[in-house]
């Protein structure tokens, strides 16, 4: 009786470890599938939402004309950079602003999550007839709280005493583009390049293409990212110039221990196009500059800063002259240290009007950043204007690879970033706002890649919900370097 005892006993310790390790199977199973373990996901704007974890990377998509209650107040979307998750959103609920016009992450408190910073170009302050432009921060803890603003400059609002006179414009795009930079004021905390294309000193600019400003100075300001403090700002030296055309923060390029950064104007000597790199350091002088080629190039429509490609340990960046050689394109890439020329890329069609740039995290695994570069009005013999995109070799300058958009006038490519995420591996962001989707015309359309040197990988895609909603006129991610 003993022995049957037993051996019932041992029947019964089977089946319960057997039921265990079942249990435990089930939820490594559940855990692969919610993280996407199974293949590519493929995401729309959904409500759904996944906690936020401290030091998460994130995607910010911007749609400044998606619809709520109001006409057109715009809403920026955040994304998890490791899983695709929606995590969260935010309006400003006014009216044809334009929030979401641009949009760039970082953390800019130390809490170690990833903040945003939304642009809002047509903001107009009650019973204004001009646009003043606002630029908004917002925490990247939940519950996402404001943590400042800042309102463009009219008639020298918010700007020193001294200075209401000396630059008192009448109309501003505050806001319609802007750029994270590495600390630059030496409190450790990450800054702001807000860009403002039509800022003109003389009192407002006359009307034109607001897209590309021909008569603007243009200006940058330099914000605090802790607290918005006005740190800097530079002024283009002509209303011809379209200074500001792009910015962008760049790591450490001369081993001061400051961020250093960029800046644009694709109209100065006869839209030949020039970029002026500053340092990040108090007081921001101007360490080289660099001017287009020919007459017409557009050179510095598009700039980036960019990891060590040289293998000198600081910052590079990456420029585009989008109509160098009748519109074929061009992108030159340079020692941030010293302004040497390190290589250059041609492109191969006369599509390449309006390209972008960006740097990415190491694809080919050769230990340093590439480059994407976007041509959005490339056309295939059966489709025009469906956008294309190019990856380089940032050490090399070699095509390791490109692709196609599907159908027009997707403009692929048109909004370009990238992301690192939690495992080091980088990715590309790319864009198509006049994407249709589901004949809802101009809705847009993000796409997420990974990849290595031979090819891409689509991880997510992420799509506008109504007509006209431009979901994917900017793009971020953070951490980028």
């Amino acid at each position: 009786m003993r022995k049957k005892s037993n051996r019932s006993q041992k029947k019964r310790r089977y089946i319960l470890i057997a039921f265990i390790l079942s249990f435990i199977l089930l939820g490594v199973y559940v855990s692969f599938l919610l993280s996407g373990f199974f293949g590519e996901s493929k995401l729309q704007n959904s409500p759904r939402s996944n906690k936020l974890i401290s030091a998460e990377p994130i995607i910010v998509i911007g749609g400044p004309s998606h619809v709520t209650s109001l006409p057109f107040p715009g809403k920026a979307f955040v994304y998890s950079a490791d899983n695709g998750n929606f995590l969260w959103d935010v309006s400003e609920e006014v009216a044809d602003s334009g929030f979401g016009i641009s949009v760039s992450a970082s953390d800019f408190n130390g809490d170690s999550y990833q903040d945003i910073v939304v642009g809002a170009h047509g903001h107009q302050e009650p019973g204004s007839i001009n646009n003043k432009g606002k630029i908004y921060v917002y925490s990247g803890a939940p519950p996402h709280n404001l943590l400042w603003s800042k309102k463009g400059f009219i008639a020298g609002n918010n700007l020193p005493p001294s200075l209401y006179n000396q630059y008192p414009e009448k109309y501003v795009e505050f806001g319609k583009g802007i750029s994270s930079i590495p600390d630059t004021n030496g409190d450790g905390f990450e800054d702001i390049l807000v860009e403002d294309p039509s800022y003109s000193p003389g009192g407002g600019i006359l009307p034109g293409n607001h897209s590309h400003p021909p008569d603007s100075s243009g200006r940058v300001n330099l914000y605090s990212g802790i607290d918005g403090r006005l740190l800097w700002f530079g002024v283009g030296p002509n209303e011809t110039h379209a200074y500001a055309t792009d910015s962008s923060g760049i790591p450490d390029l001369n081993g001061d221990g400051f961020g250093d950064f960029v800046i644009s104007g694709f109209g100065a000597d006869n839209h030949r196009g020039k970029i002026y790199v500053y340092s990040g350091a108090p007081p921001h002088n101007l360490l080289w500059s660099k001017t287009g080629e020919s007459v017409g190039d557009r050179f510095g429509y598009s700039v980036d800063g960019i990891s060590d490609l040289d293998g000198d340990g600081f910052g590079d960046i990456v420029v585009n002259a989008a109509n160098f050689n009748s519109i074929r394109g061009k992108v030159y890439v340079y020692s941030g240290n010293t302004g040497v020329l390190l290589w250059s890329y041609l492109g191969d069609t006369g599509v390449s009007s309006d390209g972008t740039v960006s740097g990415v995290h190491d694809l080919d695994g050769d230990g340093y950043s590439d480059i994407v570069v976007g041509e959005p009005y490339f056309s295939t013999l059966s489709n025009n204007w469906v956008g294309r995109i190019q990856v380089l070799s940032g050490n090399t300058g070699t095509l390791l690879w490109s692709e196609n958009g599907l159908s027009y006038p997707e403009n692929f490519g048109r909004f370009l970033s990238s992301v690192i995420g939690s495992n080091g591996r980088g990715k590309m962001i790319i864009s198509s706002p006049q994407y249709i989707h589901n004949g809802m015309s101009l809705a847009g359309r993000v796409k997420v890649y990974s990849g290595d040197a031979a090819g891409g990988n689509l991880r997510w895609t992420y799509e506008g919900t109504h007509d006209g909603e431009l979901f994917g006129r900017s793009v971020s991610g953070a951490p980028r370097y």
